[in-house]
């Protein structure tokens, strides 16, 4: 039968297998650039009161899109702000930190970089094919669309009249 790994062996490889794909795609942060950009995101945050959360800081960004310094790079190809901001479009708003610290920042960066990475790594390997990703891949859909017939079905129920309610009760 199949072995058993404890959890803590998994977690320490996954995080071994994360170093080692960041290290081999050459992952090399602009310091100075994001040094700027976070002092720029602590006076927003202060000054205009910018919370976490992917959508103000997406606004935020996009008045930065347009620069042509260099954000970041990884295999070979160098990104802008616009990566950033293309990114964190795709992951929903609870995910993305409040980016309190320099390090919260970074570390979202590098998150943002894995999960590209994976993603290629995932479509080189072919994964679409195996039987396991087809599986998830049918429950998850089931699940959406299930969550999605739910929330179509409460933001479609006709407004209650107070005056039943009140006679309901009365």
């Amino acid at each position: 039968g199949l072995g058993y790994l404890p959890f803590d062996s998994l977690r320490a490889l996954s995080s071994s297998f994360d170093s080692l794909m960041i290290k081999q795609c050459g992952l090399n942060i602009n310091k100075d650039y994001i040094d700027s950009l976070f002092i720029l995101l602590e006076e927003r945050r202060r000054d205009k009161k910018l919370l976490g959360g992917s959508g103000s800081l997406v606004l935020w960004l996009e008045g930065l899109r347009e620069s042509p310094l260099e954000f970041l790079s990884f295999n070979n190809k160098s990104f802008g702000v616009g990566w950033l901001i293309k990114n964190l479009k795709k992951i929903p708003a609870t995910r993305v930190p409040q980016l309190n610290s320099r390090e919260e920042f970074d570390e979202m960066i590098s998150a943002l970089v894995l999960q590209e990475l994976v993603l290629r790594l995932g479509e080189e390997k072919n994964i679409k094919e195996t039987i396991s990703y087809n599986r998830d891949l049918k429950k998850n859909i089931k699940n959406l669309l299930y969550n999605e017939y739910l929330s179509f079905l409460l933001n479609n129920i006709a407004p209650v009249d107070s005056s039943v309610v009140i006679n309901q009760y009365s």
